[in-house]
């Protein structure tokens, strides 16, 4: 029912495929960048001697390198100069908070709590912004489709059944048809929420986006 709607985004899709591969050149070079931040960080917290009393203990959150920091202060270091986008945020900081017992503050969910408003990039739309708002709104778009559609095989599907004049044998064939595509959409509606709670967790969890290009 749905499945031309979804064919014409996908060819909507393939059409921007031509500016994702530009993009992807960048996001390789971005996370190069990011490597290098992180080894460079690790050789510092390596060399670096270890201070007396209680901190909050060095660490690269995946995001910025963090040193010992006393209890109830904030710790504050330069947006890190892997970003793009540094030129433009060069004279922001990253925020942590480091509570009395030694250890970092964390927010609601339990996931450590960063503030890196001063580093984020308002004034310019890079490509890969661009293609992430492109496939978002594409998801939201199939997600529509599916859930209309399989709204509407099930009031069908029910009108088969309920009414004993329309059972025949040809609209049995017409209620398996309908079931697989009500399982087919609940699948994939199923997927897309599961996948993205699994992400967001791990965005969060990890740091940021350049754990993920990491795994890929």
């Amino acid at each position: 029912m749905w499945e031309p709607f979804i064919l014409f985004l996908l060819l909507m899709l393939l059409q921007g495929t031509a500016e994702a591969s530009s993009s992807e050149k960048s996001a390789k070079d971005m996370f190069a960048a990011w490597r290098q931040y992180q080894q460079e960080c690790e050789r510092r917290m390596a060399e670096e001697p270890y201070p007396a009393g209680l901190v909050c203990n060095r660490t690269f959150d995946m995001y910025a390198c963090w040193g010992d920091t006393l209890p109830n202060t904030t710790a504050m270091v330069p947006c890190p100069w892997y970003l793009p986008w540094h030129h433009h945020v060069r004279g922001g900081f990253v925020m942590r908070l480091c509570g009395p017992a030694g250890q970092w503050v964390t927010d609601e969910s339990g996931l450590p709590w960063r503030d890196h408003s001063q580093c984020e990039d308002l004034s310019t739309d890079h490509p890969f912004q661009k293609q992430m708002r492109f496939l978002e709104q594409f998801r939201l778009m199939y997600t529509v489709g599916y859930s209309l559609s399989l709204v509407s095989l099930l009031l069908a599907l029910l009108l088969l059944l309920a009414f004993r004049k329309l059972r025949c044998t040809r609209n049995y064939i017409h209620v398996n048809l309908f079931l697989s595509f009500m399982l087919r959409a609940v699948s994939i509606l199923t997927r897309d929420a599961l996948l993205r709670v699994r992400f967001s967790k791990d965005l969060r969890h990890e740091g940021d986006l350049f754990h993920l290009l990491g795994d890929q």
